[in-house]
C-alpha cells in the first residue's frame, strides 16, 4: 500500500509511486540530491522548512498523499 511514510527509495523504484511523485514535483526523480534522501521517509522530509526549495510544499504534499492512498 502506497502511503507518505514510504522512503524515498520505495517511492523511486515503485512506477506508480514515482509518477506521482515526478507528477507533482517536475524534476525530482532527477534532481541530483535525491540519492541523500533514498532512506528518508516522505512525510519526514515534507516536516522539514528546506522541502518547500525543491517544491514539496504543504499543499503539494497533501496533494500526494490523496493520490498514493487511491492508489
Amino acid at each position: 500500500m502506497a502511503s507518505v511514510s514510504m522512503t524515498i527509495k520505495e517511492i523511486i523504484d515503485d512506477p506508480q509511486t514515482k509518477e506521482i511523485f515526478e507528477k507533482n514535483i517536475p524534476g525530482i526523480t532527477t534532481h541530483p540530491a535525491l540519492p541523500m534522501t533514498y532512506g528518508m521517509k516522505l512525510n519526514e522530509i515534507a516536516a522539514m522548512p528546506q522541502a518547500a526549495m525543491v517544491g514539496l510544499t504543504p499543499e503539494v504534499f497533501t496533494r500526494i498523499q490523496e493520490e498514493f492512498e487511491a492508489l
